[in-house]
């Protein structure tokens, strides 16, 4: 199924209006936080980020950026730095899903985006439960 497809399909399901023929959408959640989605034409895959509000000293970087190698806690997720603040990302194929996969990778990316808030404040290890955020290509 083309991505646009899925993109308008997806509009629906949410009932509002999201510009397909854009590189790079931008999307706002219901806690008014900005998701920016990157779907390039040129490109056979998407990529979906979205700023972490986590005060960092030089410290905090490597701590939060080793977080990429617990597959268990973020999954096919990463955490990268954009201008030095922390984001929580996901890149995939645009021609392996749906819209219902698409709206469940949103709202999987949410659940993460909090369980990394709670392990900020909490600064102890928390989990994700995998059959969340595991996706399965055939």
């Amino acid at each position: 199924m083309k991505f646009e497809t899925v993109l308008t399909e997806l509009a629906q399901l949410w009932g509002v209006n999201i510009p397909t023929e854009s590189d790079a959408i931008e999307i706002i959640d219901n806690q008014e936080c900005l998701w920016v989605l990157e779907c390039s034409k040129m490109s056979d895959t998407f990529t979906l980020y979205t700023h972490l509000n986590i005060s960092l000293n030089a410290n905090d970087i490597n701590y939060w950026l080793s977080m990429n190698m617990k597959r268990d806690l973020l999954g096919s997720s990463w955490i990268g730095l954009d201008e030095g603040t922390l984001c929580l990302g996901l890149s995939l194929p645009k021609d392996k899903l749906d819209h219902h996969e698409l709206n469940n990778i949103f709202e999987n990316m949410l659940l993460i985006k909090e369980k990394l808030y709670l392990l900020a404040a909490s600064d102890a290890d928390a989990h994700i439960d995998q059959a969340l955020i595991n996706i399965q290509f055939i």
